[in-house]
């Protein structure tokens, strides 16, 4: 008897489970369950209205061992810097409910290849993207602000290049309906070998497009 006691509480003490607050109408948990690894690092975030912006390292999961993240209908902004750091996530889902993207958000995720915008994010703000390594952005075709071709982010109407992602594959020639670049269109890409052809239609390039880049070819 005394043993079956034992057992049980080892299995009990293998499925964790962590939470709080990250907005005033927000709310987050964390579940770490050792006896199923297909539920092992989900942070979930759930309620309505804006996520908090924090500093850097600052976000209450940080540190943490995170995988997936699901961001529930409700959420309308992903706060500064809330996923720095996040060195093991693969996968996030976004809701339509999302607006905005923060500084940094997504800054050091070097374990996520892909991300989708959802249907009415309109606001992606500066350094959101760096060191994560993508190796795709794409964007729900009703985005009114947004669009992807090849993985590649532009804003709607594709003339200007957003967001080049960092690990993307092979050489790229920019479409020729592009005429500017985004600042921070490309910093730091981290392949040496790629060759990216600018079309002379380009004619204004976003300040510090190419920073912290390893592209030696242009």
């Amino acid at each position: 008897m005394l043993l079956f006691v034992c057992m049980m509480t080892t299995v009990w003490c293998f499925a964790q489970e962590q939470s709080g607050t990250c907005g005033e109408n927000l709310k987050w948990s964390l579940i770490h369950d050792w006896n199923d690894f297909e539920n092992f690092g989900i942070l979930t975030i759930s309620g309505t209205g804006e996520m908090t912006n924090y500093g850097y390292n600052e976000s209450p999961w940080y540190g943490k061992a995170i995988y997936k993240v699901f961001i529930l209908e409700g959420v309308t902004s992903i706060g500064d810097n809330a996923f720095y750091g996040c060195t093991a996530m693969n996968k996030i889902s976004l809701p339509n409910s999302l607006i905005s993207i923060g500084i940094g958000a997504f800054c050091w995720c070097s374990n996520l290849k892909t991300i989708f915008l959802s249907r009415n994010v309109k606001k992606l703000s500066g350094y959101a993207f760096d060191y994560s390594f993508l190796q795709s952005i794409e964007v729900d075709n009703v985005n009114p602000f947004y669009s992807s071709e090849d993985g590649v982010l532009f804003n709607k109407n594709k003339n200007e290049l957003v967001s080049y992602p960092q690990s993307r594959a092979g050489s790229y020639t920019i479409p020729y309906s592009v005429t500017s670049t985004a600042p921070h269109a490309f910093s730091y890409y981290s392949s040496y070998d790629c060759l990216i052809e600018f079309p002379s239609s380009v004619k204004n390039i976003g300040e510090n497009a190419f920073f912290g880049s390893y592209l030696r070819t242009l």
